[in-house]
């Protein structure tokens, strides 16, 4: 279930140790992709490691491992959107995937090499200024950063906006006539849902109203529910929560104390981290 490269040569005896499960030299691994860490408690999907072994969760829907969550990376996260980083090179000439949440700029940076190191400089094949773009979109580039800004809803769905790329030597010697152009693509994501409103139900419980169906993320301890939720006022201590039935979009959190209606609204923030997204793909 794992494909590692070392930078170094293993013994045989290494060989058939790591054939068993063991993973041996451990300080010398470049690349880990594990297809199948599910048995972890705490990383329970299939997941993507990179050498920081930190655990991000990938899109399986139908996959192998049935995730326990759905992810679909075609709704952002909240804030900015990256997808998980890849531990794997990018090969010269691979085409640049850069993610972004509807209503947001994003930068890609233009990939290229010279062999005798000379400054490059990068075009878009198209002239910018004739580019057609999507109303509400803006295109420009600064040297290898190449930025879109989309002002949409995202209502409509994912969107891949993409654009082609030469790049030249000092003596006007480009890619275009040797190895070709380079491809760089814009996946446009509808923004993850937000906070609409707070409900005071009782004297303890709060009700979070979010504007769309949720994943549904998991906020069965106090401490996975403060990944999701910042309750920046001392007043507010989680008790316990839940999500209540129908799609997810209601999160019903038990205070330890009585709340006021004053305290609500600024004084809760939803998180990044949580990675709460729209229940659609």
């Amino acid at each position: 279930d794992e494909f590692v490269i070392w930078n170094t040569t293993l013994s045989d005896a290494e060989v058939a140790s790591n054939a068993q499960g063991v993973l041996v030299r451990e300080a010398d691994v470049n690349i880990r992709y594990t297809f199948d860490l599910d048995d972890l408690e705490d990383c329970r999907d299939r997941q993507l490691w990179d050498l920081s072994l930190r655990c991000y969760g990938v899109n399986e829907a139908h996959g192998r491992t049935a995730p326990s969550a759905a992810f679909p990376w075609t709704n952002a996260p909240i804030g900015d959107v990256d997808r998980p980083v890849s531990p794997f090179p990018l090969v010269a000439g691979s085409t640049i995937h850069k993610t972004m949440s509807a209503g947001t700029c994003a930068v890609a940076t233009l990939q290229g090499s010279d062999a005798d190191g000379d400054t490059l400089t990068y075009s878009l094949v198209e002239d910018i200024t004739t580019i057609a773009l999507e109303s509400g979109q803006n295109l420009s580039l600064s040297g290898s950063s190449l930025t879109l800004c989309d002002s949409s809803s995202g209502e409509s769905g994912l969107k891949n906006v993409s654009f082609n790329f030469d790049v030249c030597d000092t003596f006007d010697a480009c890619a275009s006539e040797t190895s070709g152009v380079g491809t760089v693509i814009f996946h446009i994501l509808p923004p993850g849902p937000g906070i609409v409103a707070f409900q005071l139900d009782g004297e303890e419980d709060v009700r979070i109203v979010f504007d769309a169906d949720t994943s549904c993320v998991d906020v069965s301890t106090v401490e996975s529910l403060k990944v999701l939720l910042t309750f920046s006022n001392s007043e507010m201590v989680p008790k316990e929560a839940k999500w209540e039935t129908g799609g997810c979009h209601v999160l019903r959190v038990e205070m330890e104390e009585d709340m006021d209606s004053s305290v609500l609204g600024s004084t809760v923030t939803l998180n990044k981290a949580g990675l709460l997204r729209g229940s659609g793909g």
